[in-house]
């Protein structure tokens, strides 16, 4: 493994949903790096000028002299000048694929509870309020007005991704679900492919650390109801080691010595096998994700058809692009239609399009066969037009040359 002399810079905070996703994966890589806490002076003058927006966190690599933006294209960054021997993706195909669906599911979906549990509570409140304080103005006594109006729209954006009165209850029952399902595979399991971490779990960690780990209301729930999902997440962030992966050190004769065995099996996971308990959390992806991408999906053909520079590519389709209906375990609410969630869809479509055919088709097969929205997700993925990001939040149909910023 190749790692920087001159430490990379993350820059990205404690309480950072994507922060934790980027951290956790760079400690697993074992790369030299530092963690940087944006002050207000940085926000302005540094991250606003090399991504163009606002947004944590960004990758600084001192020694290429890049600024890498999304956690995405962080991960796939690190991968490619980085790599290690052993890969941030699991050995078969349908895993890797699968891996790829379970990250758009994290970093996309999983905000709804993310945010719920985050915003809707005022009793934590205090809390939160120390926390920004703690990382923006360390000296200051009381939270300044800047640390007010963040907060006060970060609230604000929850009936922006469907967040609402009538989704909170199901919301909350299905995340609970998650939980139970999440619960019931470490058992068995260390990680969600096995004994070794992949790009699956480290998009997990970022809403399940930052924010349903550390705050004190959803981090109550997960340590006394789940505690074996708060025991991974440990686990990953490299709080402990991981108890069913391969035996360190044993006593043998009296002595202190190295073991070359392991006790925890991966053979459910042999031949490019989809255990019953990770199917179960496919399935969240399955049920409660596709229906709003093929939502989108739809959305972004009507707004591209009504758009001549938007075709030509002259003109960036915007982060929000209407409102539209959202189903979260069978309860309909509204919510934001957001196109960017088909560009992080883009990863397992360019994924399955660098395999061969006849592995292509037994990929797309299983999952159209094994999940009822399984034809819907092929659908999406086989007619959304290829999206490129740039500028952190800029979606084009085209590529733009003189936008010299990093692009999947």
């Amino acid at each position: 493994m190749s790692t920087p002399t001159t430490p990379l810079l993350l820059i990205g905070n404690i309480n950072s949903y994507f922060s934790a996703k980027v951290r956790s994966y760079l400690n697993w890589r074992g790369l030299n790096f530092e963690e940087v806490h944006p002050d207000n002076d940085m926000y302005r003058n540094y991250i606003m000028k090399v991504v163009g927006v606002a947004q944590i966190p960004v990758l600084v690599d001192q020694e290429r002299g890049e600024n890498v933006f999304d956690t995405s294209l962080i991960i796939d960054y690190c991968e490619k000048h980085y790599a290690g021997k052993r890969s941030v993706h699991p050995d078969g195909k349908k895993q890797m694929y699968l891996g790829f669906l379970l990250e758009a599911f994290a970093d996309e979906w999983m905000k709804l509870p993310a945010m719920h549990y985050r915003w809707s509570f005022p009793e934590q409140l205090p809390f939160l309020i120390n926390d920004w304080m703690a990382l923006l103005t360390p000296t200051a006594s009381e939270p300044s007005d800047v640390i007010k109006k963040s907060m006060s729209g970060l609230k604000g954006v929850l009936p922006v991704i469907g967040v609402t009165p009538s989704t909170i209850p199901s919301i909350e029952k299905t995340y609970l679900s998650l939980l139970s399902s999440l619960s019931d595979h470490f058992t068995k399991h260390d990680f969600l492919f096995g004994s070794m971490p992949t790009l699956a779990d480290f998009s997990f960690a970022g809403p399940m650390y930052a924010h349903l780990y550390r705050d004190p209301i959803p981090g109550k729930i997960m340590k006394t109801d789940y505690p074996r999902v708060a025991q991974w997440l440990e686990r990953l962030m490299l709080h402990s080691k991981p108890r069913r992966g391969p035996v360190n050190w044993i006593v043998k004769e009296g002595k202190l010595q190295k073991a070359t065995t392991s006790i925890q099996s991966d053979d459910e996971f042999a031949n490019d096998g989809i255990p019953d308990s990770l199917r179960k959390i496919a399935g969240f992806f399955f049920d409660e994700f596709v229906p709003i991408l093929s939502d989108v999906h739809q959305k972004l053909q009507e707004f591209v058809s009504r758009n001549k520079k938007v075709q030509a590519g002259t003109s960036p389709i915007p982060r929000m692009i209407g409102k539209s209906k959202i189903v979260v375990g069978g309860v309909s609410g509204s919510c934001g239609v957001m196109p960017f969630s088909l560009w992080k869809l883009q990863r397992a479509d360019a994924y399955l399009k660098s395999i061969d055919q006849s592995e292509k088709q037994d990929v797309l097969h299983y999952y159209e066969s094994e999940f009822q929205t399984g034809k819907d997700l092929t659908r999406i993925l086989q007619t959304t037009p290829k999206l490129y990001l740039y500028k952190g939040t800029k979606l084009y149909l085209k590529e733009q040359p003189t936008l010299n910023t990093p692009k999947l």
